[in-house]
């Protein structure tokens, strides 16, 4: 059972001085509806929150005076100066839509749509600006909650399933967090969890809180999805200016986003970049494939000169496959305590390397030479946009080996800790009420008071939840789901075998049942390069014959997604690609 909750808050996740005073308040458009995801930013504590779905914010904040910005993706910001005097202010703000200038914007005559130009600019200058941040440490709350509507029939057969579906069904379940982000560049985040909270019935420890804050959209991937401001990302994207504005003395692109193929790797969706500067100031992204969808809003304020960051986050997930249904949504607000410019990212493009305080070689003042010749062009080709991103990145981290490709970054992974403060789970209500930047909602409170009779009778059921897993469980796991295992000290070869899950992958009326086996061997190599082969062998009971295939891949361009791939047997396949889902769910039928 534990792992039937884990994998449904993994899935929510795919797809969270002085006196204090309380600010509340709702953010409606001209008609007064709920603006949801509306961004509300206090300049002076550098602290972000964002709208529920009713439009409905809280903020903690000490007696004084107050800066609010006011934003939300298609609608003009507004700054309100605000005195917090009384114990509870309240604050009723009406946005207007934005006013779009798209004749104003300069057209390129090159017969394509000028968000090319843009987003050359920005694709360029993607790592100047995921690096100028040399350090931050910031506070996030988050909170998610979903709900199940329908489970898979093999989960509600008998007594004991119909039970335990009838018991969850419709119910709203949440998790809730706040944690202190350290952050240093280029890619180490220090998370040290404060407080969790959750009305999952068997608990997921507090390590599992969710963790989006930790991408980036400068980042070659958001969340295992390819950025469009990836190296390479004119070959997976198509882009279309459809509106500007000016927004104080700037000029916002926002730019739609199309994948060109199908892919589920890609996004969809709007970005919105700052002209000149060629910096993101929001996005708002979806991601379907067969039955599944999110939808990702994340919203920027300018916490320094020039300087924008995440300060909202707000996420909704659905999901209806393999008679599994249900909901969930997501979302962060983001304080930054403290702000550490690089200013050597600010001067790349200078020749001016007095502040390194170390002699320069004359292979880097060449790199610097480039980068300056390459910034100061006003209309960039798609080739010196890749090469100028890839110049920059170079040169924040000099020396790098001289093998790099002409259009590959080295992929850097993500390092990541964890601590768990020691009264993580022991906080009390009134900490929960004044950490919190939005109201709970009526089914959040029916959660948390229904949460104790909810564990119960699931203890009841299954008996009281494992805190640590046993040695037989992971064997048990690994014989079952396949692993892959070593065969070298450095981890640099492993053969991964399918386990007995694979043994029957599927059923169809023409083959019957498929009885056999996926073995696959992986070398591993540098810079997120991989070449895999293997054979897949299976015996179609229905066909009485044997059904094989041998698989070659080498994975040369991990940044964009570049493969080469070698497939031949004689295997069968579902004409319309059905998918691995249906074949699952007709097996199991």
């Amino acid at each position: 059972m534990k792992s039937f909750w884990l994998s449904i808050g993994l899935f929510i996740a795919l797809i969270m001085q002085g006196k204090a005073q309380v600010l509340i308040g709702q953010i409606t458009d001209e008609e007064g509806r709920a603006i949801e995801g509306a961004t509300i930013y206090i300049r002076e504590t550098m602290q972000g929150t964002v709208a529920d779905e009713n439009g409905n914010f809280r903020i903690h904040l000490a007696a004084g005076d107050y800066s609010l910005e006011i934003s939300a993706l298609g609608y003009e910001k507004q700054l309100i100066e605000w005195e917090i005097t009384e114990k509870e202010a309240s604050l009723s703000v009406r946005l207007k839509p934005i006013r779009y200038m798209l004749k104003e914007v300069r057209v390129i005559g090159k017969g394509e749509d000028p968000a090319y130009y843009i987003m050359r600019n920005a694709i360029a200058r993607a790592p100047y600006h995921r690096r100028k941040v040399k350090e931050y440490f910031s506070e996030v709350y988050s909170r998610g909650n979903f709900r199940i509507d329908n489970l898979p029939r093999i989960l509600k057969w008998g007594k004991t399933g119909r039970e335990v579906f009838d018991t969850i069904k419709g119910k709203t379940l949440l998790m809730e967090s706040v944690m202190d982000i350290k952050f240093q560049s280029p890619n180490r985040y220090k998370r040290n969890i404060l407080a969790f909270n959750t009305t999952i019935p068997e608990e997921i420890g507090p390590e599992k809180a969710l963790n989006v804050v930790t991408s980036s959209i400068y980042d070659p991937d958001i969340l295992g999805i390819l950025s469009p401001l990836s190296p390479g990302a004119f070959s997976s994207y198509k882009f279309r200016l459809e509106d500007s504005y000016r927004e104080g003395e700037r000029m916002i692109n926002k730019i739609e986003v199309q994948s060109k193929i199908k892919n589920n790797r890609l996004w969809n969706g709007w970005i919105y970049i700052a002209d000149e500067e060629w910096c993101v100031v929001g996005f708002d992204f979806s991601y379907n494939v067969k039955g599944f969808s999110a939808q990702m809003q994340v919203g920027f304020n300018e916490i320094a000169a020039a300087i924008f960051l995440p300060t909202s986050y707000n996420i909704a997930i659905g999901m209806d496959m393999m008679g599994l249904e249900g909901e969930a949504k997501y979302f962060s607000s983001v304080k930054y305590k403290e702000l550490q410019i690089d200013t050597i990212q600010l001067t790349l493009a200078t020749e001016d390397t007095s502040i390194r305080k170390r002699a320069v070689s004359k292979k880097e003042q060449k790199i610097r030479h480039k980068i300056q010749e390459l910034s100061e062009k006003e209309d960039l080709t798609n080739r010196q946009a890749y090469e100028l991103a890839r110049l920059s990145q170079r040169l924040q981290e000099w020396p790098l080996s001289d093998s790099v490709s002409p259009y590959q970054i080295p992929l850097r992974r993500l390092k990541d800790s964890v601590t768990v403060d020691t009264m993580v789970t022991k906080r009390d209500s009134l900490y929960w009420q004044k950490i919190r930047t939005v109201p709970l909602l009526e089914e959040e409170i029916k959660s948390y008071e229904g949460r104790d009779s909810l564990r119960k009778f699931m203890e009841k059921v299954f008996g009281p939840p494992d805190t640590v897993p046993n040695k037989a469980d992971m064997i048990f796991s690994k014989i079952m789901l396949g692993d892959t295992f070593a065969l070298d000290n450095r981890k640099r070869v492993g053969l991964e075998v399918g386990g007995l899950w694979e043994i029957f992958p599927q059923y169809n009326v023409v083959d019957g049942l498929w009885i056999g086996q996926n073995v696959q061997l992986h070398i591993y190599m540098n810079k997120g390069k991989k070449i895999s082969f293997g054979p897949s062998l299976y015996y179609g009971t229905a066909r009485k014959t044997l059904l094989w295939k041998m698989n070659a891949n080498w994975l040369y361009a991990p940044m964009s997604r570049g493969q080469w791939e070698l497939d031949f047997g004689e295997m069968s396949e579902d004409y319309g690609h059905a998918g691995e889902g249906a074949l699952f769910e007709n097996s199991i039928s």
